[in-house]
């Protein structure tokens, strides 16, 4: 099949017992694709959150207080507050750029409304995949049955 063609819709009832197993290990496996990305994507979306959340700490009354540094998930060092004005915002692929405080909320805001977005539309995705994987499953279960209904019994 050429790159350019796109898949035709095929009537399942059509297909034997084992091409529509077949497709349901198919379905199963995108769905599991579709599953992954969807908690990745509520992962981002969670982090430019708690982003957001940690934005709301950067006030004047708490410059040169002593704060707890990350430089890993279970490694801190202490520091303080020094410039409460400015942050640097992680834009992918390892660039930074210094903004305002209120305009890396608003990138955070904007990146986790994006993202959830694209999520939900993945969250559809899913929905519709499970809805086909019980017809298929419907289809597949009948014909396994009448197959096995037209299998002489061995003596």
């Amino acid at each position: 099949m050429m790159a350019t063609e796109k898949a035709q819709p095929v009537d399942i009832q059509t297909l034997s017992v084992e091409q529509l197993g077949n497709v349901i290990k198919q379905v199963d496996e995108d769905i599991q694709s579709l599953q992954n990305a969807y908690t990745a994507l509520k992962i981002a979306s969670n982090k430019f959150q708690d982003a957001g959340s940690a934005l709301s700490e950067f006030k004047p009354e708490n410059e040169g207080k002593e704060i707890f540094v990350p430089l890993t998930s279970s490694l801190y060092v202490k520091g303080r507050m020094v410039n409460v004005d400015k942050v640097l915002v992680d834009v992918g692929t390892g660039y930074f750029v210094e903004k305002s405080v209120s305009a890396a909320q608003e990138y955070t805001e904007r990146r986790s409304t994006d993202i959830n977005a694209k999520a939900e539309q993945i969250q559809k995705s899913i929905d519709a995949k499970r809805k086909s994987m019980i017809q298929i499953q419907m289809v597949y279960q009948a014909k396994l049955q009448l197959q096995l209904s037209n299998k002489p019994a061995d003596k």
